[in-house]
């Protein structure tokens, strides 16, 4: 490894492969990051941003472990030295959405949501703490965290604990650790929804009546690594969809 490579700060990104992940990903090696890809099952996704990433200049290590799941977080982050060993950043991205009412929600979909969207990120970053001793952790949650959609209960349910997850964290890891999280609204068309006039649909049912854009995402990114003296905070990035709409 050159001696430039052990000078670059690197970053695990967790459900790189499509979508948010990918977009933060990219933004990320662009600001001169390494990047660490964890994805999954989506291999052939994974391969092709990989490529994208490269051409930023910088490494790009692709990682795959299945977080909703039982996993040994010590050795994912002992993998992500190995393969960058200057390690100061987790955006804890990695999701799944499914709809499930309240009465519809079985065990399973339980375990895997809590596993994915909180377990994994709690103990990735304990063992971040532990191994590197500093740095910065960026949740991703949902713009919903501060609603009650039933539809997802699952998820929400999950998002919601890791909304509050973040800001125990900060308390808990500062001053040498900062934790913070994004909100996203709608940035891309739903993978299950196939109207072409949704976004714009969208747009008019927010407070900014603009659409969202995956840039945005970035931008609020940017914000909370470049200012030192924010953690524990939630960067709601929907256009106020938040605020009741």
């Amino acid at each position: 490894m050159s001696s430039k490579a052990m000078e670059r700060q690197s970053a695990l990104v967790t459900g790189a492969a499509k979508r948010v992940g990918r977009e933060i990903a990219l933004g990320l090696a662009k600001r001169g990051f390494d990047i660490i890809l964890h994805y999954n099952s989506s291999e052939e996704e994974a391969l092709k941003v990989k490529k994208e990433i490269e051409q930023c200049g910088v490494i790009c290590a692709p990682l795959t472990c299945d977080l909703a799941g039982v996993f040994d977080a010590a050795d994912v982050i002992a993998q992500c030295l190995k393969l960058a060993p200057n390690l100061q950043l987790i955006v804890n991205n990695a999701s799944i959405f499914e709809p499930r009412k309240l009465l519809e929600t079985t065990l399973r979909d339980f375990d895997r949501n809590f596993g994915l969207h909180v377990r994994a990120p709690l103990f990735l970053m304990i063992e971040f703490a532990k191994a590197c001793g500093e740095g910065h952790v960026i949740n991703v949650v949902d713009t919903m965290v501060k609603k009650n959609n039933t539809d997802y209960l699952a998820y929400l349910l999950s998002k919601k604990s890791l909304f509050d997850l973040t800001e125990l964290a900060a308390a808990s890891l500062g001053p040498k650790i900062r934790v913070n999280a994004i909100a996203p609204g709608s940035v891309f068309q739903p993978v299950d929804d196939d109207d072409a006039s949704y976004m714009t649909k969208r747009a008019e049912q927010i407070p900014l009546k603009m659409a969202g854009s995956p840039r945005y995402l970035m931008s609020g990114i940017n914000y909370l690594i470049d200012n030192p003296f924010v953690t524990g905070e939630c960067l709601f990035i929907d256009g106020g969809a938040h605020l009741g709409y």
